[in-house]
């Protein structure tokens, strides 16, 4: 699971600009935004409703600098540290509002669901992936009803379920692998099989090619795309990412990477097996 969300926090600079000063900005449509984020209701936002507050500051900071007159030269230098210190902080807004956020974590949670390939989710990570591509890259706009409705659907997502059956599979074929390796006696000699013989490759064949492996199927490619836009956003925030969050993303990729390897590894326990006694092609 990912770590609690207070642990993924990290601490922003609060940049203000104080009353006198804000109000010689005058005009400028920066106003509009320094008094919803300095209003009660801004000091209580949502990482979320942060991210927007600070993309919207960043949208218009630089043309409200450029129309402010001459006089206003200290007003000037005031604003442009906030914006310098919001544009290097920026990253980690992000983070705080996405992969660190209370809907990704919820994106994580195991709720023991039929694996499925979720194509809104999986949608809804593109779009959020160029939208942050194109925040770091100076294009700060931003649709606050586009960027919750995704967020929701990342909310919705099967990313812990992808995970626990990962979990699951190396676990369980772990045990069939011991118990393949154990046993002593073959399951057919020559041209004889034994009556364990038809017992076995009717299991094999409904539960593991019949069952496991068209769920695990299903699993490798929703986790191949799902997972694989979800690592191309951490490379955009890769520098916001805190310790306790890579630390987590190294044991992810373990998980999925070892239950992929016991399913060739169960494969292969399986195939002397079932060639002995002639339930491969080519060898009956």
């Amino acid at each position: 699971m990912l770590p609690r969300l207070r642990e993924l926090r990290q601490p922003l600079t609060e940049a203000s600009i104080n009353l006198l000063d804000f109000l010689s900005l005058g005009s400028c449509e920066l106003q509009g935004v320094i008094a919803e984020r300095n209003s009660s209701l801004g000091r209580l936002a949502t990482p979320t409703t942060r991210l927007v507050h600070e993309l919207e500051f960043l949208d218009l900071a630089d043309d409200c600098v450029a129309a402010l007159p001459e006089e206003e030269a200290d007003l000037i230098e005031e604003l442009q540290a906030v914006i310098a210190t919001k544009k290097r902080e920026l990253p980690i807004v992000i983070f705080n509002a996405t992969l660190g956020g209370e809907e990704f974590r919820a994106f994580w949670r195991w709720r023991d669901r039929e694996i499925v390939i979720d194509s809104d989710a999986l949608d809804s990570l593109r779009a959020l992936k160029l939208s942050v591509s194109n925040w770091m890259n100076s294009d700060y706009a931003v649709d606050r009803e586009a960027l919750t409705n995704q967020l929701n659907l990342i909310r919705r997502g099967p990313a812990g379920d992808y995970l626990q059956y990962w979990f699951d599979l190396n676990r369980y074929l772990a045990v069939a692998d011991d118990l393949i390796e154990a046993r002593e006696n073959p399951l057919c000699y020559g041209n004889m099989k034994t009556p364990q013989a038809d017992i076995f490759h009717n299991v094999v064949m409904q539960f593991f090619i019949g069952g496991v492996q068209k769920e695990v199927a299903v699993l490798s490619r929703g986790s191949f795309d799902l997972l694989g836009e979800i690592e191309e956003l951490e490379k955009l925030l890769d520098d916001a990412l805190p310790d306790n969050y890579e630390a987590w993303r190294a044991r992810r990729t373990m998980l999925v990477a070892d239950g992929s390897a016991a399913m060739g590894h169960h494969v292969k326990a399986l195939e002397p097996l079932l060639a002995s006694c002639g339930f491969l092609p080519g060898t009956g």
